[in-house]
């Protein structure tokens, strides 16, 4: 049997993939991944939509690390990198932005000089508030009608799904 012939007797058996359920197995719209992924894709499209529109030239994945410093100031750029998930030549092309935009600085690690660390400079900080405003106002437009309780089980959920695929 050839590969054509394969696929087309594993479609015309999908009843056995169906568990019972009424469920079609792939269907990428109904793939949590997916889901996932619109959810997040609706969500940066919408902090770069207001922070522009506040005045403010910041990409979402520029908030990823200023949001990191808000947490942690003067960390080292390794551990910016693991606490974003985003590979080293993308943050350091992110950082050498938000230099230029002086956000943040950077200085060699004594301890390490191949590292360096990370600070927020005075317009770093000063930024926060407003940025916060807006993500705060973001999230309480996509949990419009949501409540609390449910918010509280998706947050776990899906801090469990990292936990599972992040090991």
């Amino acid at each position: 049997m050839n590969k054509e012939e394969s696929l087309k007797d594993t479609l015309e058996d999908k009843e056995e993939y169906d568990f019972g359920v009424g469920f079609d197995p792939f269907k990428i719209e109904d793939t949590l991944g997916f889901i996932i992924n619109r959810a997040a894709i609706i969500i940066r499209k919408r902090l770069a939509k207001m922070t522009k529109e506040a005045g403010y030239d910041i990409t979402p994945e520029e908030f990823a690390l200023l949001s990191r410093l808000w947490e942690e100031d003067g960390i080292q750029q390794t551990i910016l990198i693991e606490k974003t998930l985003k590979d080293k030549t993308r943050v350091t092309r992110l950082l050498t932005r938000l230099i230029e935009k002086s956000y943040v600085t950077k200085k060699t690690d004594e301890a390490d000089r191949r590292n360096y660390i990370i600070y927020l400079t005075e317009e770093g900080y000063a930024i926060k508030t407003d940025i916060v405003k807006i993500v705060n106002k973001i999230m309480e437009n996509a949990s419009n009608d949501i409540d609390q309780d449910e918010i509280n089980v998706t947050k776990k959920i899906l801090r469990k799904i990292f936990q599972n695929l992040n090991e």
